[in-house]
């Protein structure tokens, strides 16, 4: 099998710009949708493969994509999704029933290794009646919206033949885009798929993402025009550009929080409450936000509060007094007066930022000794995985529009739950969720399981995340939505100007 032609980082010539350009950060971690977790790889997925459902993103709500139809059954245990007949492959050839229940088949092997396997743990896959059918042991009210997502998403027969990890050169995609050419640590290039459902001549031919570590590098890119979107800017640049191009840079609110992993395990000193109650209320997230800008609110809970159903009943104060009486607590409890705090991260700017400002307010507040430990993603992630750190950086940004995609995170034993948090109660809230068919009551379920773990200070939250990104004023099509969602094949060129 011939593996997908990756272009030497260094040649003698390089082709025309495409006609679009998209800045997307770091290198793809992965070009497979069932091993892919960064944001730059769901950004570029999102225009080359489709769901089966998928997120409008003007209300939030769910729509089909690839499936006609839908339907759930047995208390959300059966589900059954029917294809589109129009569901092609980039060849022309028809997108079929086998190729849905074979791609989650492959998501299911422990030999593919995939982050979100879990999705369908335990689930029987078969096709039944033109439909696929999945029957799970337990409830999962949430399926049709995991489905928005492209670890479900339908992957080609040749994909789900090679090596996990292998991309083989001859692959079709479903999305409005298909992959030409990739250069490392330098561009990948779309081009139209002009056998999806929603093409048009008017959309752009080709669309390069680049591969830009700093957000410097890429905002001047931006600013050289050999750029058209960058969807994250340095938080210093932010006034100027309002300033200069404000028909460019918009700010919206994101699905994504900001906060501070504890690790509890039990020869760690933050497996004691009070220490941990200490520091995060020793935290003034109104001035955290302030030093950050970005129109970023400051958090007292986990789940952000964009979900128009869900309401928070949690809250961490910033409360310097309780902060100190906290400490006097840990103090005793530990026999230890020489308490110390290590804090790893992943280098960025807003990191470095947020990383010092915790070290100041710990410092200045609780007079706790603070080092910062900075790594590049690449050893900062499985250091984390490995729960081989004292406290630590977190960003989530939810995976699906629903409380469950961050509270999930601290289940006992949960792939993501890198603190060592458990809780007995917390556990069952979570159960009891899924499998209750009141939607109203299923949200208070969740609401008082994310009381207990901010009652706990099993994280300490710090701020509700927003994007702030560049768009060149005469590209169409786009509208700024806080789901980050991007509908590649609507957008359009119009007169240029700056």
């Amino acid at each position: 099998m011939r593996a997908l032609v990756l272009l030497p980082l260094l040649c003698c010539c390089s082709p025309q710009p495409a006609e679009l350009s998209v800045v997307n950060g770091s290198e793809l971690d992965s070009f497979d949708p069932q091993l892919a977790t960064s944001a730059g790889s769901t950004r570029l997925l999102s225009a080359v493969f489709d769901c089966l459902t998928a997120i409008d993103p003007q209300t939030g709500e769910l729509r089909n994509a690839l499936a006609s139809n839908y339907s759930s059954s047995d208390n959300n245990r059966q589900w059954r999704f029917y294809l589109r007949p129009d569901a092609r492959w980039s060849d022309g050839s028809k997108l079929t029933l086998i190729d849905v229940r074979d791609s989650w088949q492959r998501l299911q092997r422990p030999s593919t290794a995939a982050p979100y396997a879990d999705w369908l743990a335990g689930a029987t896959i078969e096709i039944v009646s033109g439909a696929v059918q999945l029957n799970f042991k337990s409830p999962q009210p949430l399926f049709a919206t995991y489905c928005t997502y492209h670890a479900l998403a339908p992957i080609p027969e040749v994909l789900r033949r090679a090596t996990p990890g292998v991309i083989p050169e001859n692959m079709t995609y479903s999305g409005p885009y298909k992959i030409s050419v990739h250069r490392i640590r330098d561009f990948t290039r779309l081009s139209i798929n002009s056998q999806h459902r929603d093409y048009s001549s008017a959309s752009f031919r080709t669309i390069d993402f680049l591969s830009v570590d700093s957000q410097w590098t890429a905002l001047n890119l931006y600013l050289d025009k050999q750029a058209d979107y960058i969807p994250a800017v340095p938080q210093l640049s932010v006034e100027q550009l309002q300033q200069r191009h404000p028909a460019a840079i918009s700010t919206t609110p994101s699905f994504a929080t900001y906060f501070v992993r504890l690790q509890q395990s039990a020869d760690q000193p933050l497996a004691n409450r009070s220490l941990r109650m200490a520091l995060a209320l020793a935290v003034d997230r109104q001035q955290l936000v302030a030093l950050i800008g970005g129109r970023r609110k400051p958090a007292h809970a986990l789940v952000p509060d964009l979900l128009p159903n869900y309401s928070s009943i949690a809250d961490i104060p910033f409360d310097a007094a309780a902060a100190k009486a906290a400490l006097q607590n840990a103090i005793r409890e530990l026999g230890d007066e020489n308490i110390t705090i290590d804090y790893l991260y992943p280098a960025s700017e807003i990191n470095r930022t947020i990383a010092e400002f915790l070290q100041q307010q710990w410092q200045v507040v609780l007079g706790i000794k603070v080092s910062l430990n900075q790594l590049e993603a690449k050893s900062f992630f499985p250091l984390q995985k490995s729960k081989d750190y004292q406290s630590s950086h977190s960003t989530w940004i939810g995976d699906y529009y629903d409380p469950f995609t961050f509270l999930e995170l601290f289940q006992s034993g949960h792939r993501n739950n890198r603190s060592s948090f458990s809780n007995a109660d917390y556990d069952a809230l979570l159960a009891e969720s899924q499998s209750c068919t009141d939607p109203a009551l299923r949200l208070i379920l969740l609401a008082r399981a994310e009381k207990i773990l901010i009652d706990e200070y099993a994280i300490i939250p710090l701020c509700f995340d927003s994007n702030i990104q560049l768009l060149r004023p005469n590209i169409t099509g786009h509208v700024s939505n806080k789901f980050g969602i991007i509908e590649w094949q609507h957008l359009r060129r119009e007169v240029a100007h700056d």
